[in-house]
């Protein structure tokens, strides 16, 4: 088992989050100010979240590539291995 993967930016952003609770805590700040901060980051996080997750390709054979990468637009390739 791997320990980054496709939900790696999940738990790092879950730890800090409660890390970042914690030291708001820490300094004796009030929760009327520490729930706000973490409620924007947590929209921070599920923005740059949905921003950077894979999306589904409508490519799927080597034709449809070749066509695509020869139309003239800027393309991007990805290759990848889930193994």
């Amino acid at each position: 088992m791997e320990l980054f993967n496709q939900f790696s930016f999940i738990w790092i952003s879950l730890i800090i989050l409660l890390i970042g609770a914690g030291v708001m805590r820490l300094f004796r700040l009030k929760w009327r100010v520490i729930l706000p901060v973490i409620v924007i980051a947590t929209l921070a996080f599920t923005g740059a979240w949905l921003a950077l997750r894979q999306s589904v390709s409508d490519v799927n054979n080597a034709d449809a590539a070749v066509a695509l990468i020869g139309s003239g637009k800027p393309t991007f390739v990805e290759f990848f291995s889930q193994y």
